[in-house]
């Protein structure tokens, strides 16, 4: 067992490695991880007694605060009495004889808080199962009482389901994939993770039962939705420095050269043939128009005693064709 100046180094090297800020101090949210980490089991309830008077859910607390929070749940861990460790393995007593089916007891022994490999669980059985493959609970009890990596393992709050079973089933999960070694929070991240995207893929599929117009979600509305979301996940947005490179090769091809004079002149937009109060001026009117532009060409031409800047009268087609309709060739309705 550790000494209480092992203990305290201990708990000062888990408390700085929470330390995000570099304050020497730890959000009054990060204390339940904390004490995991340094291998409490304390429920949500003994957390919110010991924090009670921070109430405050930003507030950062320092390590001299921290300590007497890990020593009041130490010692009531410690505290733990032969009669709880009876009552917590009572809980999986089926036949209630007092006795625990053995391969149970093995799965507890393995899965559940620090989990015992099977050649430590194999010694610790050793002598106990009976004909029936039975091991009587209070004889087991006492036998090991004074291991303290067994009482560590059978610590009743786990036993008697003061940690969420959710919690349990990644547990599972991470044995099942191999992995023995993580920090205790990862349990936390993965279980938070677990209820977004649940939330996620639940919402997801209520928008498509509503679409549908049914009564209830069904199976083909949360495959539909889990479809969807893995979809999301494999594109990939470009990065920013993809995104850079590709403008800087569209820029540095020239725009093409503009001709002079080049396509067709269009009339002022306030007079659009599109437009609802615009329209072309009647063939009478156009054709006084032309009348009235070839007596000024005529009178001019008179007057100039330059014959050769005389100029012959056009036709109001050929008019139209040499210039760009003007705002006195439309009527304003």
């Amino acid at each position: 067992m550790l000494s209480a100046d092992e203990q305290l180094s201990e708990c000062r090297e888990v408390f700085c490695y929470f330390d995000s800020k570099g304050d020497e101090r730890i959000g009054v949210g990060q204390v339940g991880d904390v004490l995991r980490a340094l291998g409490q089991n304390p429920t949500e309830a003994e957390i919110r007694k010991c924090c009670a008077h921070w109430t405050d859910p930003d507030t950062r607390i320092t390590f001299e605060d921290f300590v007497p929070i890990y020593q009041s749940i130490n010692k009531c861990r410690e505290s733990h009495s032969l009669e709880e460790f009876v009552e917590g393995l009572s809980h999986f007593d089926k036949e209630g004889n007092g006795c625990i089916n053995v391969a149970e007891l093995r799965h507890l022994l393995t899965t559940l808080g620090e989990r015992l490999s099977d050649e430590e669980v194999d010694q610790l059985l050793a002598g106990h199962e009976d004909s029936h493959g039975n091991v009587n609970i209070s004889d087991f009890v006492r036998a090991i009482m004074h291991a303290k990596i067994v009482k560590v393992t059978l610590d009743p709050q786990v036993l008697m389901g003061s940690v969420p079973r959710d919690a349990l089933v990644i547990q599972a999960v991470l044995k099942e994939m191999g992995i023995t070694e993580y920090e205790p929070r990862i349990i936390s991240q993965l279980l938070d993770f677990a209820y977004g995207y649940t939330v996620e893929i639940l919402e997801s599929a209520r928008s498509i039962s509503e679409h549908a117009e049914k009564k209830q979600i069904d199976e083909l509305d949360i495959q539909f939705a889990i479809d969807s979301a893995a979809c999301s996940w494999r594109s990939v947005n470009p990065d920013r420095q993809f995104l850079l490179e590709l403008a800087e090769k569209k820029n540095s091809i020239p725009l093409p050269a503009i001709k002079q004079d080049f396509g067709l002149r269009l009339p002022n937009d306030r007079f659009c043939v599109i437009q609802p109060n615009v329209k072309w001026k009647s063939t009478a009117r156009l054709r006084e128009l032309g009348d009235r532009m070839s007596r000024v060409e005529k009178e001019s031409t008179e007057r100039s005693v330059d014959l050769s800047r005389q100029t012959k009268p056009e036709s109001i087609a050929n008019i139209l064709k040499r210039r760009a309709p003007d705002d006195d060739d439309f009527d304003t309705v």
